[in-house]
């Protein structure tokens, strides 16, 4: 939760910072803390969040605000349809400097907001004077992320999808048999299960298994469901380096 006390002293004219959150304990502490500091707060208070419930409103709040500079602080679990991160490019694209304002430390998934246009990333935990100096800086043309780390987060990024790539090229050289059954290996079933459901033969369904594991560079079936599913969420957990296939 950011601290409660604000940063003393500075009057602020001309900047309006629009909150998305979830939580409306958040939203109301963080806009009397704005308040504060002379900052024009607006929610995003439709609910459920949706992507074109937030865009709807942040457009209004530009259009009645002409010569304002307008911040989004945004989260980004926002709920279980809507990433805030998809957020990012839309908002800079109706006018506003996109705050990251959340508790993820996922460092892929932020990176992903920066390659998006987002303006810096503000953990929740930080103090709110730290938050002011960070809107102030973005205000007068800083740049609010060291060019070290940003070029630093991009890169490992690149390297993210990269291994996505990797293993959906993997994935792609299974025969149509193969996908089959490796789909329902992510049901849970196991091969006696998948021959009974098949009609094909428990011999045929472990060759299948097999050549699955080859293919993919890996030495279980459990390694094997974690690579579709990375491959289908584009997320390879804890950002570890994908088995390698033994595969051209």
């Amino acid at each position: 939760m950011l601290a409660a006390r604000p940063a003393a002293g500075l009057k602020r004219q001309g900047i309006f910072a629009l909150l998305i959150d979830n939580h409306d304990l958040v939203t109301s502490s963080l806009a009397s803390l704005l308040h504060t500091q002379s900052v024009e707060v607006g929610v995003a208070v439709r609910r459920p969040l949706s992507a074109a419930s937030v865009l709807a409103e942040a457009g209004t709040f530009v259009a009645t605000r002409p010569t304002f500079s307008h911040f989004a602080l945004l989260d980004l679990n926002l709920s279980a349809d809507l990433d805030g991160a998809d957020l990012v490019s839309p908002l800079k694209q109706v006018g506003y400097q996109v705050i990251i304002l959340t508790g993820v430390s996922d460092r892929i998934r932020l990176a992903r907001c920066l390659a998006d246009g987002a303006a810096a990333i503000f953990n929740k935990t930080r103090p709110f004077s730290d938050l002011m100096e960070m809107i102030d800086a973005i205000a007068a043309g800083k740049c609010a992320v060291p060019a070290t780390e940003r070029d630093l987060m991009l890169h490992e990024l690149q390297a993210h999808l990269d291994q996505i790539t990797k293993l959906r090229q993997s994935l792609s050289h299974l025969t149509a048999a193969e996908r089959a059954v490796l789909a329902k290996l992510r049901l849970g079933l196991d091969a006696e299960e998948i021959a009974r459901e098949t009609y094909v033969s428990i011999h045929t369904i472990r060759s299948h298994i097999h050549w699955i594991l080859v293919k993919l560079g890996v030495h279980s079936q459990r390694e094997a469901i974690r690579m579709a599913e990375a491959a289908e969420r584009g997320v390879w957990q804890g950002g570890a380096q994908p088995p390698r296939a033994h595969w051209p």
